[in-house]
């Protein structure tokens, strides 16, 4: 699977991708149903999801301005359709929720693994992830999330992946 068939089955699943997701490393920024945003990022050791109150984000839409030397701005508007307005958590913003997934613990990772996950590896991750999130299971802010424990998660998580892969193929014409 690659990066835009996955952030495009999110979508269907509920979630609006924006801007600033990117695919190496890993992060996806979503917009959820029921208001805020979910930022999904693989870093270093560790796999985070964080979910932002809607109060937290600001948006920023990128303007074209013409190149004139009489000291006013001229605004023209969004640049191009792909400039799409970027939303922006602050620095000091704190998520009302994170979880995580310790690579260092579960995998023995020891430096930068986790950026060097694929959307494949990193799918199932952010459903757990975020299975997690939706149950509100966390301990003083973070949980890391046991292997062992959700093996079974995991496999569905994969066979998810597999299904929707192939809806995406059967809709297809080849």
């Amino acid at each position: 699977m690659n990066f835009a068939d996955w952030t495009r089955a999110l979508s269907e699943r509920g979630l609006t991708i924006v801007a600033p997701t990117h695919p190496t490393p890993i992060q996806v920024c979503a917009l959820i149903p029921d208001g805020g945003l979910v930022l999904f990022r693989c870093r270093g050791t560790r796999v985070t999801m964080e979910r932002h109150p809607e109060s937290a984000l600001f948006v920023a839409a990128p303007v074209a301005s013409r190149g004139c030397d009489c000291g006013r701005s001229h605004d023209d508007g969004p640049v191009s359709s792909s400039d799409a307005p970027r939303y922006i958590v602050p620095v000091d913003a704190r998520p009302a929720q994170i979880v995580a997934y310790d690579g260092m613990r579960d995998r023995g990772w020891c430096g930068h693994e986790a950026g060097l996950l694929g959307p494949d590896e990193a799918a199932p991750l952010f459903d757990t992830l975020w299975h997690r999130l939706l149950r509100g299971r966390s301990r003083d802010g973070l949980d890391a999330w046991d292997a062992r424990e959700a093996g079974g998660r995991l496999e569905w998580a994969q066979r998810e992946v597999v299904r929707i892969r192939m809806q995406g193929l059967a809709g297809s014409s080849l």
